[in-house]
């Protein structure tokens, strides 16, 4: 399997998986495979969420004509870009069990086709490397809202800080030592919101700043997200998970993902922090 790949259903959880329990005492409820013990691999449908992220080079080629004229005239790095994330959304509407579909956009967001519900991401590629593509999609009879983002979290310096985290953010960072996990800390701080974002701004047309959220991220593959704004039906708390999806060749790489279930409580699908890409 090239890539990350997870799938789950809400409601149900595998004691071999990443974090988190059945349901946690602030509401969260585990999301996993139906028929595989191992939290990521191949599945089949009647699952509530799927995610997948790959290198761009290696989705699978093929979009609708629609969804090309979106970028028509835009650079080639951006259409790879747009195509891999819906490269990737369309296999995971496949594994939900749902005929692939154009995803449009409406204004900023992507429009999702009647059924589903999801979240897009990329990074863009550095050093010579190809960038990667990630995709996260929900059945929208189980899931209201995700949001999903990746990030180099080398790039989230400390010169970035005071734009990107509250006070209290700052000074968890700076109390750590210098090293990996302050450098991935950052990281996942800055994509978590970044997927708080996805999440909310859809479901409610509202915008919120940076210091409105504050994430503080766990080293069991977790993070919390508390959210200072009122955002109407999103919950002032919602727990996530972060992953590395190439920690051998590209260790500062981080994917986050929220999902809120469609009676408010944060849908934690089992993935690991780290997974080896073959």
């Amino acid at each position: 399997m090239n890539g990350m790949e997870c799938l789950g259903k809400s409601g149900e959880h595998d004691s071999t998986g990443g974090a988190g329990t059945p349901c946690e005492p602030n509401g969260t409820r585990a999301a996993r495979s139906e028929s595989s013990p191992h939290p990521c691999g191949h599945g089949v449908s009647g699952r509530a969420l799927v995610v997948l992220c790959r290198r761009i080079g290696e989705v699978r080629s093929g979009w609708f004509p629609e969804e090309a004229a979106l970028v028509e005239g835009a650079a080639e790095c951006r259409r790879r870009e747009f195509a891999a994330a819906r490269g990737l959304a369309h296999e995971a509407m496949e594994k939900l069990g749902v005929a692939a579909a154009p995803v449009l956009r409406s204004e900023r967001a992507p429009r999702w086709p009647e059924g589903v519900t999801g979240a897009l991401g990329h990074a863009s590629g550095r050093k010579g490397q190809d960038g990667w593509a990630a995709a996260a999609v929900g059945r929208a009879d189980a899931v209201r809202g995700i949001g999903i983002d990746l990030e180099w979290a080398g790039r989230v310096g400390e010169r970035l800080w005071s734009r990107l985290f509250n006070e209290a953010e700052r000074r968890a960072l700076e109390a750590m030592p210098e090293g990996e996990w302050q450098t991935l800390s950052a990281g996942i701080g800055f994509s978590a919101k970044e997927a708080f974002y996805k999440l909310f701004q859809p479901l409610t047309g509202r915008w919120a700043d940076f210091h409105d959220a504050m994430v503080t991220a766990r080293k069991d593959g977790g993070f919390t997200l508390d959210c200072a704004a009122e955002l109407p039906g999103i919950p002032s708390r919602l727990e996530g998970r972060w992953m590395r999806p190439a920690p051998g060749e590209a260790p500062d790489l981080v994917l986050c993902l929220l999902a809120l279930s469609v009676d408010g409580t944060s849908l934690l699908p089992d993935f690991p922090a780290s997974f080896s890409v073959p």
